[in-house]
C-alpha cells in the first residue's frame, strides 16, 4: 500500500509460473486498488494456454514489466483465472512480483 500524499510512479516487475490442466486457457491480471475512487482498476493482463508436458507439470510462465502510478492509500495485486474450466491453476513457489521505483 502506497502511504505517502505525494503520488509515485513504479514499475512492476512479475514472473508467474501457473500450473494448471493440459489445454486450460488462464489468464493473468495485475489491477490497482484505487483509494480515490473506491474500486479496482485493470493495469495489464495477459491469457495463455497451459502447455502439454511430458516430464514435468503442465505450466504456462507470465511475465511483464508494467508501469503503475500510485497515490495515497492505493496498492496493486495480482488476479488469476481459468477461463476454461473450474479446475483449480496454482502459481509455482518461483513465482514472484516485484515493485520498484521509476
Amino acid at each position: 500500500r502506497h502511504d505517502t500524499s505525494s503520488p509515485q510512479e513504479y514499475s512492476a516487475n512479475y514472473s508467474i509460473d501457473l500450473i494448471g490442466g493440459s489445454g486450460d486457457e488462464v489468464a493473468i491480471k495485475l489491477v490497482k486498488w484505487d483509494e480515490s475512487a473506491s474500486s479496482f482498476v485493470d493495469v495489464a493482463s495477459q491469457a495463455q494456454v497451459i502447455e502439454n508436458r511430458i516430464l514435468t507439470a503442465d505450466r504456462v510462465l507470465f511475465f511483464n514489466v508494467v508501469p503503475v502510478d500510485l497515490d495515497d492509500g492505493d496498492y496493486i495485486k495480482l488476479q488469476v483465472a481459468n477461463l476454461s474450466d473450474t479446475t483449480n491453476v496454482t502459481a509455482g513457489t518461483e513465482s514472484f512480483l516485484f515493485l520498484s521505483k521509476r
